[in-house]
């Protein structure tokens, strides 16, 4: 199988798919009162970051839609 590389003249070769870190643009978005409030109660408890439990709950999301959408 091909080496699954890509690389451009202006950066380094990095493989494809998702990439270790966040390297876009922060985005900025206004939580209802509620979904804020669930989301703090559940990183106080756990000890983790807020960005982490966001972050969590964003890719079960995202994995739901994805395995909805092949099952129609």
């Amino acid at each position: 199988m091909a080496d699954e590389r890509t690389s451009d003249a202006a950066g380094p070769v990095r493989r494809r798919g998702r990439p270790l870190e966040f390297d876009g643009t922060p985005v900025s978005v206004r939580l209802p009162a509620a979904l804020h409030d669930d989301l703090s109660r559940e990183a106080l408890r756990r000890d983790v970051d807020l960005s982490q439990v966001i972050r969590e709950r964003l890719s079960v999301s995202r994995k739901s839609t994805t395995s909805q959408d092949a099952a129609q």
